[in-house]
């Protein structure tokens, strides 16, 4: 396959262990002892994960420390080291289930995007290209977002991986702007295949009017939830319902809001049950892949992106 092309914030290397001493002293949620929470910001400012931690500690009266992690590896390396290395985290789906099924966290939050907390994408072709299944993209150009899009490629490859295609056999992975560049792509067959969100053709209809004729939808993913808020099973319940609460009481503040869109995007949040995962875990399983496959190749992406943010604002970088 070739490929073209004011609160407390630490920006830490997880897998090294938060607390090097082993567990500190004091009560969890104490200056002594904070709730560690560990997340890889998505999106335009990093550093405001810090000052939402202190609003929850505004509202709560509980001590977080927001831990800028390099990648989901790491979240979750950090997890499993032991109480000591995150207590709260931030993860999308794949590595949400890499985590809970090795019992590390239990879910809280779900983030919430247009009024939805999910999503679901979907694998479009030129009609002209004579592709009518998965398998049949071997040796085919496929244009998507650049490695880090969960819609327009990771999601895509399990999917493809579920039908027993290998995506590794796709002929040509051309990498695009955005995804109105991978409708253009594919309507202008500069590449056979793409992915985008279901609805993700809806702004085209006016520009082009033969676009029903033009592309083609091959497969569609099942709704996959947002990036979501999770705990460590260990913090006792009645600090997870406080953070929980007042995290769902400063979203809905203009200025929590703000802070919050700043770190992810999110629109609101909404409380989150394992249920939301039944169907992404059916086509994990399905395409025969351990989810802690999946995580690696998130967290390189990532990794990539959130340096890249913290190297614009001047903030310490970690290999």
């Amino acid at each position: 396959m070739r490929v073209t092309a004011t609160g407390t914030l630490v920006l830490l290397l997880l897998s090294m262990q938060v607390f090097a001493g082993g567990e500190p002293d004091g009560e969890l949620g104490t200056e002594d002892h904070p709730i560690v929470w560990a997340l890889v910001p998505r999106g335009e400012d990093p550093t405001a994960a810090g000052e939402v931690a202190a609003r929850i500690q505004e509202l709560t009266g509980i001590w977080v420390q927001a831990a800028i992690a390099n990648s989901y590896a790491d979240i979750l390396e950090a997890l499993a080291a032991g109480p000591s290395g995150a207590h709260m985290t931030v993860l999308p789906a794949l590595p949400y289930l890499a985590a809970v099924d090795r019992d590390l966290v239990q879910p809280g939050l779900l983030g919430v995007r247009a009024e939805a907390s999910s999503y679901a994408t979907k694998i479009i072709v030129h009609t002209e290209a004579g592709i009518e299944a998965l398998s049949e993209l071997s040796g085919r150009s496929f244009a998507r977002p650049g490695p880090f899009s969960d819609g327009g490629w990771v999601i895509p490859t399990v999917m493809m991986r579920a039908e027993g295609f290998d995506p590794e056999e796709l002929g040509a992975v051309n990498d695009v702007a955005n995804y109105p560049a991978v409708v253009e792509a594919v309507y202008n067959r500069d590449s056979d295949a793409g992915a985008i969100p279901v609805g993700g053709l809806t702004a085209f209809y006016e520009e082009y009017e033969d676009l029903d004729e033009q592309i083609t939808v091959l497969a569609e993913s099942p709704r996959i939830p947002n990036e979501g808020v999770q705990f460590d099973p260990q913090v006792p319940q009645e600090l997870r319902e406080q953070i929980t609460n007042a995290l769902l009481q400063l979203i809905e503040t203009p200025e929590g809001n703000e802070l919050i869109r700043r770190i992810y995007s999110w629109d609101a949040l909404e409380r989150a049950s394992d249920d939301a995962y039944t169907d992404l875990r059916a086509l994990v399983d399905q395409a025969e892949l351990s989810t802690e496959e999946m995580v690696p190749q998130l967290a390189a992406a990532v990794t990539l992106r959130n340096r890249s943010a913290l190297k614009r604002r001047g903030l310490p970088q970690y290999r």
